[in-house]
């Protein structure tokens, strides 16, 4: 492979991204509420209310996905390796929460839903823990990333170039090279120089891929070329999809919200601008004999322009069935967002009409495939790639994660990372916990099964912690006093005493 190909393979991908990234703005646009450029008006006096339902049902929406504490569970392909799977599900855990890897998860899911894709990302910080190291999580703006153009997904990419707009300083601490700003940023209008980040799957030209650092500045003279630093060789980047397809249409929830958004926007601006004409202030203009005709069409703005040749015009008002339309079409947001599956259909007693309940299954179902195919697919492999890392672990990271290192020769066997939701509990923390006491009670979950539905990391290491000095302490006091009857009802039990009553 020519060392400089990279150059003309970012080339040749940044230009196929162009159509894709032209829709990305106007996307941006309609969920910022600046859609009244993508409208079009008979009249630059039209009235143009600012409204946008778009922004809070994909908020809505976005709600509902997050992995803020998904049941994360590695797997052994094989019937041997069950305990090592054991250590490394506490250890992906803890990474997950210590490195606040559901923030990014929000804003990869959240780029998903705006702009169809939304991409993750997973190094080794080599600065982390003093200098010890340890696995990262980053996202990308599908306004930064070129890939392959044609490949559909990055599981099937050869390429992935990513852009990162530097500072000139940045660029000489980093890589000792002086640069001049070169570049800026189209949202921001920052300055700084474009450093480009090349990855490579390996292919029969280049058996180990490649990772390539350099700048559009100067090319030929990357800052890093080298194979693929880490122990899996593949792009370590995931990519979250709405909706894909074999031909690669490009999906996004923002697009398909648009055209009941530009009808309720142009709806409520005819609306507007004929209240005004029609409460006894419209008129007319005289011409001779003639009076010239007064359009009455959406958009259609009347201007006084010589009082004179002006006379007022009785006019009716306005029908009533027009006030019916902005109802409609906001009733119609939470058909093709998904919000129905909270509100749809619901009166006093309940869900009645036999649409209603087909309506809200249909929703359920599309919220749930959402959730499967964009979302859990991407964090089960950016799952599988951490594990993989965690082959660099030394004895003391297992130690200070997890507590005991696992079988280095079990770390061989291929493993599986499955990302799964708690359906059936629900979200408020209050209602958990009155679930998970009521189990305890019955003897059903003990007082780590009691943090682990909670979903308090501090909680259960608490809870741990207490059960261990408990532990340690037990020897002692079975020594020193006689043997107690059995502990009667009433007495707090092991979560009752951690919670300290």
């Amino acid at each position: 492979m020519d060392k400089h190909d990279f150059y003309q393979d970012y080339l040749t991908a940044s230009s196929f991204a162009g159509d894709y990234l032209d829709d990305c703005r106007e996307w941006r646009d309609y969920y910022n509420g600046e859609g009244w450029n993508h409208v079009g008006t008979n009249d630059d006096c039209a009235s143009m209310p600012e409204i946008n339902y778009i922004k809070p049902n994909v908020q809505q929406l976005l709600a509902m996905l997050q992995l803020q504490h998904p049941s994360i569970l590695v797997n052994p392909t094989k019937k041997t390796g069950t305990h090592t799977a054991e250590v490394l599900t506490r250890a992906l855990k803890s990474i997950y929460e210590m490195k606040d890897v559901a923030e990014d998860v929000k804003q990869a899911t959240l780029d998903m839903l705006v702009y169809s894709r939304g991409y993750q990302g997973i190094y080794w910080d080599k600065q982390d823990e003093g200098g010890r190291g340890n696995i990262g999580s980053y996202t990308i703006s599908p306004f930064n990333l070129y890939a392959d153009p044609l490949a559909h997904t990055l599981d099937e990419a050869s390429y992935v170039h990513v852009k990162h707009l530097r500072s000139p300083y940045y660029v000489y601490t980093k890589y000792g090279v002086e640069l001049k700003a070169d570049a800026k940023d189209e949202f921001t209008n920052a300055e700084g120089v474009e450093v480009v980040e090349s990855w490579y799957n390996p292919d029969a030209t280049i058996p180990n891929g490649r990772h390539v650092i350099w700048s559009t500045a100067d090319q030929k003279h990357p800052f890093v070329d080298e194979d693929l630093p880490y122990p899996f060789k593949c792009i370590p980047i995931v990519d979250y999809v709405v909706d894909d397809t074999t031909t690669g249409e490009r999906y996004s929830m923002v697009s398909d919200m648009w055209g009941i958004q530009k009808m309720f926007m142009k709806s409520w601006g005819y609306l507007l601008d004929n209240l005004m004409l029609t409460q006894n202030c419209q008129y007319k203009s005289v011409d001779g004999d003639q009076p010239k005709t007064i359009r009455n069409n959406p958009g259609a703005v009347h201007h006084v322009m010589d009082l004179n040749d002006l006379v007022p015009l009785q006019t009716p008002q306005l029908n009533t069935m027009w006030l019916s339309v902005p109802n409609t079409l906001q009733a119609m947001f939470p058909d093709i967002s998904g919000v129905r599956q909270v509100n749809y259909g619901a009166t006093q007693g309940g869900v009645t009409a036999a649409s209603a309940i087909v309506a809200l299954q249909e929703a359920g179902k599309t919220i749930k495939e959402l959730k499967q195919d964009g979302v859990q697919r991407a964090v089960s492999l950016w799952g599988l790639m951490a594990v993989e890392l965690m082959r660099w672990y030394t004895e003391a990271h297992w130690k200070d994660i997890v507590g005991e290192e696992p079988d280095p020769t079990a770390m061989d066997s291929p493993y599986d990372v499955a990302v799964s939701y708690s359906e059936a509990l629900p979200n408020d923390k209050g209602t958990r916990m009155n679930i998970a006491k009521v189990l305890v009670d019955s003897k059903i979950l003990d007082a780590q099964g009691f943090a682990a539905i909670i979903g308090d990391p501090v909680l259960m290491s608490e809870i741990e912690a207490s059960q261990q000095r408990m532990a340690a302490q037990q020897p002692v006091s079975q020594a020193q006093q006689p043997p107690q009857a059995e502990q009667p009802m009433g007495q707090p039990t092991d979560v009752q005493a951690a919670l300290g009553g």
